[in-house]
């Protein structure tokens, strides 16, 4: 019996360990780096990406938008990295039940992801 709430414990302590790396991470990067490097983006993305993981759809919005938007000014429309972003807000407003906002994002996605890889799927 004194180890029935042994794995929830564990579970809340990974998620306040990571919570809070990813959270001081980004605002190292901040500090560090200009606002539009990389490993800044990278840092944005993640917390967006915990937030979203855990249900914090309000939380995760605002900064997957604020990561596409400074990803295709800075790494361009086709880089990895910005198509990543483009499915990341697709995903998060159709998990959300919002299609209509999610389906033009997942076309574009596609779109640009054929023209940087092609439409062979052969890769995959």
């Amino acid at each position: 019996m004194k180890y029935k709430y042994r794995q929830s414990y564990i579970l809340i302590i990974f998620v306040l360990y990571f919570t809070l790396s990813y959270s001081t991470n980004l605002r190292v990067n901040k500090e560090a780096l200009d606002s539009k490097h990389p490993d800044t983006l990278e840092s944005i993305n993640k917390q967006a990406i915990l937030y979203y993981k855990q249900g914090r759809y309000g939380d995760a919005e605002p900064l997957f938008i604020k990561c596409l938007k400074l990803s295709e000014e800075v790494l361009g429309p086709k880089h990895p990295n910005t198509l990543s972003s483009i499915n990341n807000l697709a995903a998060l407003f159709d998990n959300q039940g919002r299609y209509g906002d999610a389906e033009p994002l997942y076309i574009k996605c596609l779109k640009l992801s054929e023209g940087t890889m092609g439409s062979d799927l052969d890769w995959f």
